[in-house]
């Protein structure tokens, strides 16, 4: 479909804060952040119901999604999405790993996350005393980079089964 590889999502949970679904689709080892869905006040039913939408909306079905790669922190909710048919996975809750992550493949935004942009385009590191920057964010209007680490991290993270280890590939190649 595409031309994907395979595809992933990433999924922060908020509720007064804005959840975040990204649905992203992979072609060799790059990102694409196909779509989004953005938005307060959604219960679990309502936000699954809105995934689903979205997912048609890309030819997509939840069973079309290697995994989903979710906030760690709602275990519960992670459940829900497993129990309608979703490979949902809690990921690392670490910010600077997620980070690292982003930062080791090259990623592409659909014009339409408009969400995902504004957010990317206000992202804002600590500073030190002389001003100068800190490896660690500002943690205010993340919700879609941290569903964005929490996919990518699942995908091509150390720990991910998803990975492509080109030295360990080819030390058992002939």
């Amino acid at each position: 479909k595409r031309g994907f590889e395979y595809y992933t999502g990433g999924l922060d949970f908020g509720f007064n804060n804005p959840s975040c679904f990204l649905l992203l689709g992979w072609v060799d080892g790059e990102c694409y952040i196909l779509d989004e869905v953005y938005e307060s006040h959604l219960v679990n039913h309502q936000l699954i119901g809105k995934v689903v939408k979205m997912l048609r909306k890309n030819g997509l079905t939840p069973n079309d999604l290697n995994a989903v790669y979710c906030d760690s922190a709602e275990p519960d909710r992670i459940q829900e999405f497993s129990d309608y048919g979703f490979n949902a996975l809690g990921s690392i809750k670490n910010v600077e790993t997620k980070i690292n992550a982003v930062k080791s493949c090259k990623v592409h935004i659909a014009p339409h996350c408009v969400h995902t942009i504004n957010e990317i385009e206000s992202y804002c590191w600590q500073k030190d005393k002389d001003g100068n920057d800190l490896d660690k964010p500002i943690k205010v209007n993340d919700h879609s980079m941290d569903a964005l680490g929490y996919g990518i991290y699942g995908t091509v993270g150390i720990l991910s089964p998803n990975r492509y280890d080109k030295e360990r590939v080819e030390v058992y190649m002939y």
